[in-house]
């Protein structure tokens, strides 16, 4: 889909806003489907990760990487990891979480896992957190 709309004038700036608006409709859901289950703010950061993830692949992979897609995955993440999940603000979660992953750390895992999550946590998340 990047070489077809790449030629076309404005062509990529109209697809990363759709891509945008995609990320950010799954984003919300997300929040708003967390709202109903706050005590498992574990499982809530896991899949604001993986879809951090999944979507930077995207990226990547089918938009060369190109910055207007960075941008638009940025905005996407700005607009509902600032979002309160609940009555709990989306910081104090990420906080709890690292903690969680810390605490659990010292007793059952290996420090590499460890390491590699608190390092996605805080590059996928900590930047879209105001």
């Amino acid at each position: 889909m990047y070489w077809l709309f790449y030629r076309i004038p404005q062509g990529l700036d109209t697809i990363a806003n759709i891509f945008k608006k995609v990320v950010t409709a799954e984003g919300k859901c997300l929040v708003e489907h967390s709202k109903d289950s706050i005590r498992n703010r574990n499982v809530f950061w896991k899949t604001v990760i993986g879809l951090h993830d999944e979507h930077l692949g995207y990226v990547t992979k089918y938009f060369k990487n190109n910055i207007l897609f960075r941008e638009a995955l940025d905005g996407a993440f700005n607009v509902f990891c600032n979002k309160n999940v609940g009555n709990i603000s989306s910081a104090k979660m990420l906080a709890a979480y690292c903690h969680d992953i810390l605490k659990r750390g010292r007793e059952e895992l290996v420090i590499e896992t460890v390491e590699k999550t608190l390092k996605k946590a805080s590059i996928s998340n900590l930047l879209y957190i105001l």
